[in-house]
């Protein structure tokens, strides 16, 4: 039985990793859509670099993530490889599932990795980026229509 302690450890630094992933992508992507729609069929070149930027990188995560993904199941294979060949006068190493288990919370952390990397860069890049130069000139220019509305005039 693989070490349970060192194993749960390594599957709550996936939780948390899926937790940030979690809160920051929705931040993303509001914050991308609200550009999008803002933008129009006219986008500006600010707008279009960001576009652009926004597929490139879900692409170049992508292949990260299956990188890394392959070598630590590679690793994996060659541990389970290596303790089969030290048992083979064991029928009961054949049947042992330890390696493989201790192997999972490593692939699962690399494969989230890069996904993190970028999602809270993000988060972090456009928390501090305005929407839209006119959106607050857009807000304010709808609130007296809204207040009028409301009076019934």
């Amino acid at each position: 039985m693989p070490n349970s302690v060192q194993t749960w450890t390594h599957w709550w630094r996936n939780a948390q990793t899926v937790w940030d992933i979690a809160l920051s992508a929705p931040q993303v992507i509001a914050h991308r859509t609200a550009r999008m729609a803002l933008a129009g069929h006219s986008p500006s070149a600010r707008d279009q670099q960001e576009f652009q930027r926004m597929g490139a990188e879900k692409l170049e995560a992508m292949g990260e993530s299956a990188v890394a993904v392959m070598f630590q199941m590679w690793q994996a294979q060659q541990a389970a490889t290596l303790v089969l060949m030290g048992a083979w006068w064991k029928p009961q190493a054949w049947f042992d599932t330890g390696p493989w288990l201790r192997a999972m919370p490593g692939v699962t952390a690399a494969g989230l990795k890069p996904v993190h990397r970028r999602v809270t860069a993000n988060a972090k890049r456009l928390s501090g980026i305005a929407v839209s130069p006119a959106l607050p000139a857009l807000v304010a220019a709808a609130a007296p229509a809204k207040r009028a509305k409301r009076r019934g005039r």
